[in-house]
């Protein structure tokens, strides 16, 4: 299963990053890429990924303020022992802690 959601947060990235591991439960990392540039990486599980970008690193038709726009994918494996409701679940509590607004799903772009 793959979902995808943005959202808007006037905090950087490395200080999402102190926030997201000191709220928990979920231990955070940051990774690159070449396409995404840096990004925000976290497996709950072995069968579950959860990845925050920042597009205006790689992407520049976004319609939002680019400094406080935020994109996140969610990767959950069928044989995961986690549900999509539990791990979305979880997510909307580390944004309340992120101050972020304006949740909304979008098409997955991976």
């Amino acid at each position: 299963m793959a979902l995808a959601y943005e959202f808007d947060c006037n905090i950087s990235m490395e200080d999402m990053l102190e926030v997201l591991n000191k709220k928990g439960p979920w231990k955070w990392a940051v990774h690159d890429s070449h396409w995404y540039g840096d990004y925000l990486n976290c497996r709950p599980d072995e069968d579950v990924r959860v990845r925050i970008h920042h597009p205006a690193e790689f992407f520049y038709g976004i319609t939002h303020d680019p400094k406080s726009h935020y994109t996140a994918l969610f990767t959950i494996e069928s044989k995961a022992a986690t549900t999509r409701d539990a791990v979305d679940h979880v997510f909307r509590e580390l944004l309340v802690h992120l101050q972020a607004w304006n949740l909304r799903e979008i098409a997955y772009y991976d």
